[in-house]
């Protein structure tokens, strides 16, 4: 059996064609996909790498994995995570890469805390075709400090994927949240990038969804000041008309939009913690007819 580190990478979207690439050569690297794929392709700096790939069985665990990078959807949680628990081992340790909030809830049923890294990626990805994608610049993943920080990070390559640590991680879940819920929910139901905030209603809507989630993350404990509202404002303008969002892309691609982890989440701790969350529940209707 091979002497190096054994890295899984299970869900083979954008988030794991970029992690996938962003490792070092040095690991023996496994593909697990729901559905079927061959091939991974990255268009980085001008550059078009890709490499054929071959998907383990996710009904079987033939190999012991020192690590399990989850890069899926929380949407595809029910349906994936038998197949996660069958790849893991007592050692296996996980790192779970998306955006939102409790990303380990679904797994501390089987797995021990300690094991579990989560994580916060940036990194701006446009779909060329099926596996393939153009990486707009060095990714970032966000993580807090723990006893597997240090081993995570060292498996990347610099020019690649930088992890960072956030002192206050859930914090900083709740403001990356805010801002991909706001823009996100807005371009959806209008079907367009963000040229549409040039639009004074449409500005005022996405101002409106932002004081709702702070709202609501403040009453869950997030450290937000005045200042994360004028900031995303500006960041806002500053972004070309073209930009899109994740959200965006699943529509036009006709997949499930992510609208539970996001704009779902605001509306249910609102409602736990008695906030108001009027405009991001009319949101959440209309999104969920969307995926209908």
């Amino acid at each position: 059996m091979s002497s190096k580190i054994r890295i899984g990478v299970f869900g083979v979207g954008a988030i794991g064609t970029v992690v996938s690439f962003g490792l070092k050569d040095i690991y023996d690297i496994f593909y697990f996909n729901r559905s079927s794929r061959s091939q991974v392709g990255i268009d980085y700096n001008g550059e078009l790498i890709s490499k054929d790939i071959q998907l383990e069985d996710l009904n079987r665990n033939l190999i012991e994995y020192d690590w399990l990078i989850v890069c899926i959807k929380e949407y595809h949680n029910n349906d994936a995570i038998p197949f996660i628990k069958k790849q893991l081992s007592a050692n296996t340790k996980v790192a779970i890469i998306r955006n939102g909030l409790h990303l380990k809830e679904p797994f501390l049923a089987f797995l021990d805390e300690n094991h579990i890294i989560e994580c916060i990626i940036d990194c701006p990805t446009e779909e060329l075709s099926k596996g393939h994608y153009v990486q707009h610049k060095a990714g970032k993943i966000y993580t807090q400090e723990t006893a597997l920080t240090k081993e995570f990070s060292s498996f990347f390559l610099n020019d690649r994927i930088v992890v960072e640590t956030v002192n206050d991680f859930h914090s900083y879940k709740w403001k990356k949240l805010i801002e991909s819920s706001s823009i996100g929910a807005i371009q959806t139901m209008l079907g367009n990038t963000c040229k549409l905030f040039r639009e004074e209603k449409n500005l005022d809507l996405y101002k409106q969804i932002m004081k709702e989630g702070i709202a609501v993350a403040i009453s869950d404990d997030a450290k937000i000041g005045n200042e994360f509202y004028e900031e995303q404002l500006r960041k806002l303008m500053a972004y070309p008309e073209s930009k899109g969002s994740s959200m965006l892309s699943d529509l036009l691609r006709g997949r499930p939009i992510e609208w539970k982890a996001k704009n779902g989440i605001i509306s249910k701790i609102g409602k736990q913690n008695e906030i108001n969350t009027e405009v991001n529940d009319l949101l959440c209707l209309a999104l969920q007819n969307i995926n209908c």
